[in-house]
């Protein structure tokens, strides 16, 4: 069993949490393990958010919202117009594959919206198609 951290550690690793600081970083500067340190964090700053993780995203809302407008003014019909359209301008290092997934989520939200929108107005009923 490890020893106890001294109070001067856990009020050094909370201070270090408050400040918004991540687990690794604050592993490096405390030389304290992971695990006690994200129990530390849970016990004593539970108002603290934690890391989304993961990896950001390629395509930025304004790039997903010009490539949708390409297809939607019918400039593009596939991923792969759209592509070859925008990857001089903006897209640099985007593939095929990146640009016709968020198309495929935007759709979705508009097709959701598009359809909650007519529900809402009397154009849909639960069943299906008035």
């Amino acid at each position: 069993m490890p020893p106890a951290l001294s109070d001067t550690t856990v009020n050094n690793i909370i201070h270090l949490s408050n400040q918004k600081l991540s687990i690794s970083l604050i592993q490096a500067k405390t030389g304290v393990s992971r695990s006690q340190i994200s129990k530390i964090c849970s016990a004593h700053c539970p108002g603290v958010p934690k890391s989304k993780g993961g990896r950001p995203p390629l395509l930025s809302p304004t790039d997903v919202r010009c490539a949708t407008g390409l297809v939607e003014t019918g400039q593009a019909d596939t991923a792969t117009q759209v592509h070859a359209t925008l990857k001089d301008t903006f897209l640099g290092c985007v593939s095929v594959q990146t640009i016709r997934r968020a198309l495929k989520v935007a759709g979705e939200a508009v097709h959701l919206c598009s359809f909650q929108e007519r529900l809402d107005s009397g154009g849909l009923e639960e069943g299906g198609l008035v």
